[in-house]
């Protein structure tokens, strides 16, 4: 349910230009990452990659933070949606644990491994926490580099901002763009020390985020 509305919400409210979807899998176990620089745009990129045949459940688990499956008010949509709950704030490799389920599984997992939903002045991505370079420390699976540019032409702030700005966007009709990269195969951070994983996968993400940004820019000229 949480998907589908997330996909009409998506496609009525918002004018998504979308570069590299081929570049997505069709199975697990892989990783997805993209930047977060607004509460909404996970609900933005479940609306996208549920349109383009990767919905929110078996196929494609989030990762998403403890409080949302500690409120009431959205523990039920969550877990109906199939989310993952890490604490990755715990800086602790047995946080990512229902990750390493999800992928050894040979389920998708979508996360975001900056860890918060802070963001720096331009939406670049910022410095990766440890979590993802724990799981692939663990199991070897392709990551594939998701970036936008930039959630925050839909909303952004605390919660009562968002929700306002999010409703006002059916009328806004904001442009943002996304850019899906190539895989990055377990070959390219070899051997699986940690912080070649974070280099690798953080100097990628940026890249693919500078794609989007361009596209966003040449769009809106």
């Amino acid at each position: 349910m949480l998907g589908r509305l997330c996909s009409l919400y998506e496609s009525v409210a918002i004018r998504t230009e979308v570069v590299g979807a081929e570049n997505l899998p069709r199975q697990g176990p892989a990783v997805i990452i993209a930047n977060h620089t607004s509460m909404v745009d996970p609900i933005m990129l479940l609306g996208l990659l549920g349109r383009l045949g990767l919905h929110a459940g078996p196929k494609l688990r989030f990762v998403a933070s403890e409080i949302v499956f500690n409120s009431k008010l959205t523990r039920g949509l969550v877990q109906g949606a199939g989310m993952i709950p890490a604490g990755f704030r715990r800086a602790s490799p047995e946080s990512v644990r229902p990750v390493l389920t999800a992928l050894e599984r040979d389920e998708m997992v979508l996360l975001y491994p900056e860890g918060d939903v802070q963001s720096t002045s331009d939406g670049a991505p910022r410095k990766f926490r440890p979590g993802i370079a724990w799981v692939l420390e663990k199991i070897a699976v392709p990551v594939i580099p998701l970036a936008h540019h930039d959630a925050r032409v839909v909303s952004d702030g605390r919660v009562p901002q968002v929700a306002l700005r999010g409703a006002t966007a059916i009328v806004r009709r904001p442009r943002w763009a996304v850019v899906i990269g190539q895989p990055i195969q377990p070959s390219e951070w070899a051997p699986a020390e940690r912080e070649r994983i974070l280099t690798v996968l953080s100097e990628r993400l940026t890249q693919v985020w500078q794609q989007a940004r361009d596209l966003a820019n040449k769009s809106a000229s």
